[in-house]
């Protein structure tokens, strides 16, 4: 069991939760070398194969950068690449905020639903037992 203490709080979590990254990550590993290879392999092959130059004019700017055609075509896919897994980060951090505050919300909502419940039962333990007929 896993207890992770806050101020006022504390929070159980079961230990299966604790190690069950552990039980994945060899697997994601796998699956990253064969997806991550063939790529890999591509990229170089395509690199090899295209080796001509070609002139890139950065149209606002008065600059033109000669590359190799492969500089431009795989710098342009790492680019979106980059901008795509900074999206999906972003956008994934929202969406697990907005899930924390869900959660909070209903723990405040159960917390005030245990303090009718305490001070009922407390009020019904007080009160002296009615005469039965």
């Amino acid at each position: 069991m896993i207890v992770i203490a806050v101020p006022e709080k504390s929070v159980r979590f079961p230990a299966r939760f604790s190690c069950s990254f552990h039980k994945g990550h060899q697997a994601v590993r796998i699956l990253t070398w064969i997806i991550g290879l063939p790529i890999a392999i591509m990229a170089a092959a395509f690199a090899v194969a295209n080796r001509q130059n070609v002139d890139l004019d950065l149209w606002p700017l008065p600059f033109t950068v000669h590359l190799g055609v492969y500089l431009a075509v795989l710098g342009a896919l790492a680019v979106g690449l980059l901008l795509g897994l900074l999206i999906g980060r972003v956008t994934s951090a929202a969406r697990a905020q907005a899930r924390v505050q869900a959660v909070e919300v209903k723990m405040r909502a159960l917390e005030v639903e245990r303090d009718q419940l305490q001070s009922r039962t407390s009020a019904e333990a007080l009160s002296p037992p009615s005469a039965a007929a």
